[in-house]
């Protein structure tokens, strides 16, 4: 058993231990809640993702390598300069303008 699954194992017996009675469908639903609210509040999860640009292009999706993404912390230029961009729907990065050149940005996502 890996390392993570006997934590997650160990959280669901204290839990168990603690709540007795409680299904674990609905300790699983609880945690999950829990979970999401900690981390949607405390946006304690960064992810850098390359983001390639291309010439005359304004959106591009991307997807994160582990986690979900909550929203758009900043994009940023090779020399750490951030670039105006939004994210009207969760995996998708507008920008305004286009860029006139391919260059690399890094999209910082929560």
């Amino acid at each position: 058993m890996s390392a993570v699954k006997q934590d997650i194992e160990q959280l669901m017996n204290q839990a168990r231990t603690r709540l007795v009675g409680v299904s674990d469908a609905g300790l699983k639903g609880e945690l999950f809640d829990v979970f999401k609210e900690f981390f949607n509040t405390s946006s304690c999860w960064f992810e850098d993702i390359t983001l390639n640009i291309v010439a005359n292009t304004t959106a591009y999706n991307i997807v994160p390598t582990g986690g979900q993404i909550i929203r758009l912390a900043g994009v940023f230029d090779v020399n750490n300069l951030p670039q105006p961009a939004i994210m009207p729907e969760l995996g998708l990065i507008h920008f305004r303008h286009p860029y006139n050149v391919a260059q690399v940005f890094t999209a910082t996502v929560v």
